[in-house]
């Protein structure tokens, strides 16, 4: 049989995108049951399950297409693997992967959006981001994406080939399924000169990267700004407006994470339109990144989330029946506590002022 080659080598890019989307999977699981708790019921948490399971989906996605492919292939070792399984469900895979990497660059948008109108309008908010339109976001996002990534579902296709005279006449050619060679091939459509000029490259430039930057950009700036001239109002902030900070913190750590790994494969985009030649280094560097933003997420919600690393600390504990955690558990009480009295704000209290408490904890 005929040898399925990777554009990604095992070692050293191969390898570290292995690690990654492994420990990235582990940690947008051990997301999803902490976000998913009772006391962590919001719209925030809602939209963040949504871009937590488009990353895991992304990484799961990354981890059989180039993760454990290249490590096969270097090894030598599991031949039905890469020569059977692979090119099979290959082309449906990378369609999955653009799906749910659209996915999570949507939630990315809806989470800064939702924050947006926290922060600007404190008293609007509690009546534009409630439970039910967090859901409909949710199902939009969803749809979205799986309806913009419908033509990736036609770009390739698996082509079986009958073996040639030479592996035939092997002793180890037993069985009919081994006389048979899988092959991913493009499709016509993928070859198309119009179809990349408009929907690969137009397109994917449009929706991918310039509505996602310009919009990040601005909600993160306005979010920085918030936060800022609050503080400045406020010389001694109070603990709850400090959590509140923390959770702005985070969600720019978040959008800063996103912009800066993405920023690789938007100049490659505009090279590749140019016709301007480049080291392939650089698109298996972007490959990368993009896992590595999607795999970024829950050690940011655990440095700049206190009250999802508290949850996270009482999960912990529960599991292990044990009192490891005793001082955060003995705390958590008291955020949820002052998170339900910062939640009835007096709507004569001045913007400015109420700018970090109209954030919703993290």
């Amino acid at each position: 049989m005929a040898k399925v080659t990777t554009s990604i080598d095992f070692l050293p890019l191969g390898l570290a995108l292995l690690i990654i989307c492994v420990l990235g999977v582990m940690g947008n699981i051990l997301c999803a049951i902490v976000l998913s708790r009772a006391r962590m019921r919001s719209t925030y948490s809602i939209l963040t399950l949504g871009l937590t399971f488009c990353d895991a989906l992304y990484l799961l996605t990354k981890l059989i297409r180039y993760g454990l492919l290249s490590m096969f292939v270097y090894f030598d070792i599991f031949d039905w693997y890469t020569e059977i399984f692979y090119p099979i469900v290959g082309p449906h895979l990378r369609a999955i992967t653009f799906t749910a990497h659209t996915g999570s660059t949507y939630f990315t948008m809806i989470v800064a959006i939702d924050r947006y109108i926290s922060i600007n309008w404190p008293v609007e908010a509690r009546f534009l981001c409630t439970r039910r339109r967090a859901v409909v976001s949710m199902i939009g996002v969803f749809l979205f994406s799986i309806l913009y990534n419908i033509p990736r579902w036609f770009e390739f296709h698996t082509e079986d080939f009958p073996c040639p005279k030479a592996d035939l006449n092997n002793d180890n050619a037993t069985s009919l399924s081994s006389c048979t060679v899988y092959k991913m091939e493009q499709s016509q459509l993928r070859s198309d000169p119009e179809y990349k000029l408009y929907y690969i490259f137009w397109s994917y430039f449009v929706i991918m990267f310039l509505v996602p930057f310009t919009s990040l950009s601005y909600f993160n700036f306005t979010i920085f700004t918030a936060i800022k001239r609050s503080s400045k109002a406020r010389q001694k902030m109070t603990s709850q407006q400090k959590r509140d900070a923390s959770f702005a913190l985070m969600l720019f750590s978040v959008v800063i994470v996103f912009l800066v790994c993405s920023v690789d494969y938007l100049i490659l985009d505009i090279l590749s339109y140019l016709r301007i030649p480049y080291d392939s280094f650089w698109d298996k560097l972007g490959n990368f990144l993009l896992s590595l933003n999607s795999a970024a997420n829950f050690i940011i919600y655990c440095a700049f989330g206190k009250k999802f690393r508290k949850e996270f600390f009482l999960f912990l504990n529960e599991i292990s029946g044990g009192r490891w955690y005793a001082d955060e558990v003995a705390s958590t009480s008291k955020i949820y506590t002052n998170s339900a009295v910062s939640g009835t704000d007096n709507t004569t209290v001045t913007k400015v002022q109420n700018t970090a408490t109209a954030i919703t904890l993290l």
